[in-house]
């Protein structure tokens, strides 16, 4: 990315945050929840791939998740937290490495989305929380529905915080 696209972005994620919830209706048009069974069904499947038998059929599925980057951080945690074969475990651990590393980089649509949740965190209107809280009804495993449950649960904490008295 171009330092003069990351600025254009940046002004382009402020412009839709002052317009409050004309940005919301603009974005209940452009996003849908993550499809149950879409990517993240690829990605469980690759997920259990790492075990497979054949040594051709675990490279391809590591070379396929590296490729999914953030989108598959968490059913790779969630491969960990089963005890899994010392294969998977080695495999898991070295991709999420690489992803934490920063080596995978965010796809298009990653970004998209995330520049999208931002907007509609920073709103917080009730029809931004609406929009978030029917995103963060999509597939679990998926990048952006766990995206839109953190926004949520923030707006909440910043919330209860505030009917608290205590400063943001």
């Amino acid at each position: 990315m171009k330092a003069q696209d990351a600025g254009r972005a940046y002004r382009a994620v402020w412009t839709l945050t002052a317009a409050g919830d004309a940005a919301a209706a603009l974005l209940e048009k452009r996003l849908e929840p993550a499809a149950a069974g879409g990517r993240g069904g690829q990605i469980r499947q690759l997920v259990a791939d790492l075990d497979a038998d054949t040594f051709a059929t675990r490279e391809a599925a590591s070379r396929q998740l590296g490729q999914f980057g953030a989108e598959a951080e968490s059913a790779l945690a969630n491969a960990l937290s089963r005890s899994p074969s010392p294969e998977v475990r080695a495999r898991a651990e070295a991709l999420l490495k690489q992803m934490a590393g920063g080596e995978t980089a965010p796809t298009a649509e990653e970004v998209r989305v995330g520049r999208a949740l931002v907007v509609l965190e920073r709103v917080g209107s009730a029809r931004c929380r609406r929009l978030l809280d029917r995103l963060g009804g999509g597939d679990p495993d998926a990048w952006q529905t766990i995206m839109a449950k953190c926004a949520l649960t923030r707006l909440s904490r910043r919330a209860a915080a505030t009917q608290a008295g205590v400063p943001n």
